[in-house]
């Protein structure tokens, strides 16, 4: 072979190495990554989840979480998301239940994150959870309330409810957020009121007040309105940072117009922040950053999805999205802030009948 032809046979290996350098090199990520081992699979694929709702069935929460729970499964790449109900002390019973449950992330709750900070505050006897601890998720929803008084107990608004010359009977179904924030607002009004307890739903709650056997409560505007509608209770006062669009509600006053400057402001101020954290997903102490993260993101892509928003909207919801970071940093400032109230809350348990 001449001299030139060697030369030439040199370059064109030298050419074919350097192909099959440059294939080797070019392989796509995903093909590099399952031969290194490295691709994950999403932290819930494949297992069976859990959101359980410490109330009764068909209630906001319960509704709430049945919308949400067929996004979560897809978003998760879950086998299974079971919805259970827990009922029992406002809350409490299933709260708990999740504070001790072991922190795998397979079961969360969707919950009034206001029952989860004021009962703590309080000092609840069936309380065994701290909101500062528990592992913030998402919020889900800001939900205004109405506070209406049955037409029988003769008010017709708020400055009826503050000359009213005997107590203002107000019912329970147990030491939750609306016990606490009722009772808050009735003492920042300097309203004499007595606690009526042993109710164990909301409708039986809303029976007894267009029977006139107790006065008034807040209620979810889906819950209110047929009554008002119907002509067996009136609209006096609305919990939330503004008055809302509601047609045939745009003057109802807010509870922070109605306490207006008074000693009580405050009180009320901080009882709206924590009311705002309405509908909230969070899980038991400790889970890992693993779980903690994977729910975070299943979370944000689920409520943020235009066709969720749409459908939590149409069944009476506000939609309200925080991420959970957000969640954490906020709550431990909001409880700090928040203990003043103790001495109210005291004084409303002590009123209990």
């Amino acid at each position: 072979m001449s001299r030139k032809s060697k030369l030439v046979m040199a370059l064109v290996l030298v050419l074919i190495a350097t192909l099959v350098l440059v294939a080797g090199c070019s392989s796509t990520p995903n093909e590099a990554d399952k031969s290194a081992g490295k691709i994950e699979k999403p932290y819930f694929e494949g297992k069976n989840l859990t959101l359980l709702v410490p109330y009764s069935p068909g209630g906001a929460h319960d509704t709430m979480t049945r919308t949400l729970a067929p996004y979560i499964k897809e978003a998760s790449g879950a086998k299974n998301v079971l919805v259970v109900d827990k009922k029992g002390g406002g809350g409490v019973v299933g709260m708990n239940e999740i504070w001790n449950m072991e922190p795998t992330g397979e079961t969360i709750t969707l919950a009034s994150a206001p029952t989860h900070i004021l009962s703590y505050i309080a000092g609840n006897d069936g309380v065994e959870w701290d909101p500062t601890k528990s592992t913030w998720l998402a919020r889900v929803a800001n939900r205004p309330i109405l506070f209406t008084v049955g037409v029988k107990s003769g008010m017709k608004n708020a400055e009826d409810m503050k000359n009213l010359d005997r107590p203002f009977i107000f019912p329970s179904q147990g030491l939750d957020d609306d016990f606490y924030t009722a009772t808050t607002i009735l003492d920042s009004l300097d309203v004499d009121f007595k606690v009526v307890s042993g109710f164990d739903s909301e409708g039986e709650i809303q029976l007894s007040q267009v029977q006139g056997t107790v006065d008034g409560l807040f209620a979810a505007y889906e819950r209110s309105h047929p009554l008002v509608k119907e002509g067996n209770t009136v609209p006096i006062m609305i919990l939330n940072d503004g008055r809302v669009d509601w047609e045939g509600y745009q003057d109802i006053p807010t509870v922070l117009e109605v306490v207006g400057d008074g000693p009580g402001k405050q009180a009320i101020n901080d009882i709206v922040t924590i009311h705002n954290l309405y509908e909230s997903f969070w899980g038991p102490p400790g889970m890992s950053k693993e779980a903690t993260d994977a729910w975070r993101e299943i979370l944000d892509k689920v409520l943020t999805n235009p066709e969720v928003i749409e459908k939590m909207k149409a069944i009476g919801g506000n939609p309200a999205y925080m991420p959970g970071e957000d969640l954490e940093k906020l709550i431990p400032e909001i409880v700090e802030r928040a203990k003043v109230l103790k001495p109210t809350f005291d004084k409303a348990t002590a009123s209990i009948k």
